[in-house]
């Protein structure tokens, strides 16, 4: 009797009818699957990590090859652009009346045609960086080459753009100025066309330790030079703004050399202005 009764004795501690042992059982099984749902919560915030993390590397991966992209469409632009007068020259050397004015127009169509596609593949990409590494030199390509077809509109915004884009070096930001102020003028907005080319004077003011004496007085006369150019062409001519810039010029240059001892640009310009003086104001 007491043999049996040590046997159902252990049977019963066996028995999961035990309640104790029922419960640590229960208890060691939910704690199992605690730690199942923590690994699987924290493998799914792993795996989301690396998803984030992947997709911004491809961004990133993207976004430097749209740029290599922009810098190979605004370099090419660049250099159609000086080379387009050499060309136009070649097409018409030794041609004179209707020949030359039809291979000049031949000419010019065919490479306005390149420029304008490139110019707006470059748009399009700019669009697409939201700006993001876009250099101020590679605004002003596009807008020259969105200006050379005809779209003046985004070629200007592009000029205001490359003011204020890196790396913000002055002499970029003051070529970026005088287009803008040149677009300006050629759809007679005569006044934010003198206000631009004024503008691209003025950026250099407080650089005078930067920047050579003589290539300070030469980028300055620039914008002087270039505002008297279209301030004697326009109709009608405005004869005393021209002479005050041409003037102030004058005063740049002398000390370092005056007109005769200028850079190309410089003296190209003071050419032009002194060829639309003697046709438009030549009382002055």
């Amino acid at each position: 009797m007491g043999e049996t009764q040590l046997q159902n004795s252990a049977e019963g501690q066996d028995s999961p009818q035990n309640g104790k042992i029922t419960g640590s059982r229960q208890s060691r099984r939910r704690r199992h699957i605690d730690v199942i749902a923590l690994a699987t919560a924290i493998g799914g915030l792993v795996a989301a990590g690396y998803a984030a993390w992947s997709v911004h590397v491809a961004s990133e991966a993207n976004m430097a090859a749209e740029q290599e992209q922009l810098l190979t469409l605004t370099t090419n632009i660049g250099e159609q652009l000086a080379g387009q007068q050499a060309a136009l020259n070649k097409a018409a050397a030794g041609l004179t009346g209707a020949q030359r004015t039809q291979a000049l127009a031949d000419e010019n169509t065919g490479l306005a045609g390149q420029i304008t596609a490139e110019g707006e593949a470059a748009q399009v990409l700019i669009g697409t960086l939201h700006g993001n590494g876009v250099a101020d030199i590679e605004y002003i390509e596009v807008a020259r080459a969105l200006a050379d077809a005809g779209d003046t509109g985004a070629a200007l915004n592009y000029y205001q753009d490359a003011v204020t884009a890196p790396p913000r070096d002055v002499v970029t930001i003051a070529s970026a100025l005088r287009n803008a102020g040149a677009l300006e003028f050629s759809l007679g907005h005569i006044r934010t066309g003198h206000q631009d080319m004024m503008r691209a004077v003025a950026v250099f003011r407080g650089h005078q330790g930067s920047i050579s004496k003589y290539n300070l007085a030469n980028d300055m006369a620039q914008g002087y030079y270039a505002d008297a150019d279209y301030q004697y062409s326009d109709t009608p001519p405005g004869c005393a703004a021209a002479n005050a810039d041409m003037a102030d010029a004058q005063r740049l240059l002398a000390p370092v050399g005056g007109i005769a001892g200028a850079q190309s640009p410089v003296a190209d310009l003071y050419e032009g202005s002194l060829l639309e003086a003697k046709k438009h104001c030549p009382a002055s």
